[in-house]
């Protein structure tokens, strides 16, 4: 993972604007600088001490039991914050993560997610039948019969070694 503090810097105008930044930072705490060029426009905002990446962990949030296409659920709901700034937004970011498990089936059954960035998406498993398989589809078939294929296979074989000998 690329530290933020220390990008990899090969133009000249950005290295300008993270040591503009940098210093910023270990004066203040926070660390905005930017410069715009036609065709190229930089921006770094730097939040945290030298050396330490910016935290990525979303709070995280129980949001109990539910029934969901008869299925009971656990649901949980994650929030993620791009803070104002940190990629050229005037405002804050909040991007909702909600997810319905159900321990019953090993399954997500309804997941939901919102970010205002891209939309909405929704995913859900629905007409879930948890009744009991037709006994049809465990029977043998007629006519199915078992073969050895180990000794049919060795037979091959010897039958195509036995000219070369």
């Amino acid at each position: 993972m690329m530290n933020l503090a220390e990008p990899l810097i090969q133009d000249p105008a950005v290295a300008t604007v993270v040591a503009r930044a940098k210093q910023e930072l270990a004066a203040t705490g926070n660390g905005l600088a930017s410069v715009s060029e036609p065709g190229k426009t930089v921006m770094i905002n730097l939040r945290n001490a030298p050396g330490e990446a910016p935290s990525l962990d979303p709070a995280t949030e129980s949001l109990g039991t539910q029934i969901i296409e008869g299925v009971e659920c656990e649901g949980t709901r994650s929030t993620f914050t791009i803070p104002a700034g940190q990629i050229g937004n005037e405002l804050p970011i909040v991007i909702t993560s909600e997810r319905w498990y159900s321990p019953k089936l090993q399954t997500m059954v309804l997941s939901k997610r919102h970010d205002p960035r891209i939309g909405d998406t929704t995913f859900k498993l629905t007409h879930i039948d948890q009744s009991e398989p037709s006994a049809s589809l465990f029977r043998v078939p007629p006519g199915f019969s078992v073969t050895n294929m180990a000794e049919k296979m060795k037979a091959v074989i010897r039958e195509k070694d036995a000219p070369r000998k």
